[in-house]
């Protein structure tokens, strides 16, 4: 008599439980979505009569894309005056997850980085019309497009459409071409300074795979012993 060259494990109570099953039970007994990372702005200059625009995937995909966008990070600019400001984002870890970072702003600003230990960041890219620089980044890949001829679009700050002169669509749509990912959060306004980005945990789907392909990895070295 021949028999199935199939994996099984045995019940409690004694009966057989294939792999297959084994991995559907898993897959719904464990939560399947993970949040996505969120943007606060934590300084919008409401006083001045400016909003904050955001946009958050209800079906976020990873890696994540996410987009912060200003027009100014300060006031006293004119025509002939483009003074560089300063932005600071600190991100906070609560989760693995992988993410790309965009970074937009009309005129010149320095990002400032607080990034916790264990944040994965696989790569930051500067947008805007004014030059745009970073500190507080090690080991991370920054694209700078910033300057005439090279951003993705000159700045963008409210969604979803756009707004003063700016064009935000242009810059979703340059950053998702360019990285092959698909948006997760936007938030956006015309002036601020600080911003906090909370992490995603890691998506649960490959932790469950994982979990269960150590799971037959050792019922097939059980089975190899006896």
């Amino acid at each position: 008599m021949r028999y199935k060259n199939r994996q099984k494990i045995i019940n409690h109570d004694g009966g057989n439980m294939d792999i297959k099953t084994l991995f559907m039970i898993l897959a719904t007994a464990l939560p399947t979505v993970a949040e996505a990372s969120t943007i606060l702005v934590n300084d919008p200059a409401l006083s001045s009569g400016y909003t904050v625009s955001t946009y958050n995937n209800p079906s976020p995909t990873f890696p994540e894309l996410l987009v912060i966008g200003v027009y100014e990070t300060r006031s006293d600019h004119s025509y002939n005056y483009h003074p560089q400001g300063t932005a600071t984002v600190n991100i906070v870890n609560q989760g693995a997850a992988p993410l790309t970072l965009v970074l937009s702003s009309y005129e010149p600003t320095l990002w400032n980085l607080n990034i916790a230990s264990g944040v994965n960041i696989s790569e930051i890219i500067l947008n805007g019309y004014s030059d745009q620089q970073i500190s507080g980044v090690s080991g991370i890949t920054v694209t700078n497009r910033s300057g005439p001829g090279n951003y993705f679009s000159a700045c963008a700050y409210a969604w979803p459409s756009s707004t003063g002169g700016c064009d935000t669509p242009g810059l979703i749509s340059g950053v998702e071409a360019y990285t092959g990912l698909t948006l997760t959060a936007f938030s956006g306004v015309y002036r601020a300074t600080d911003f906090t980005v909370t992490t995603s945990p890691v998506p649960l789907p490959p932790a469950i795979l994982l979990f269960a392909s150590g799971l037959v990895g050792l019922l097939g070295l059980r089975r190899k012993k006896k």
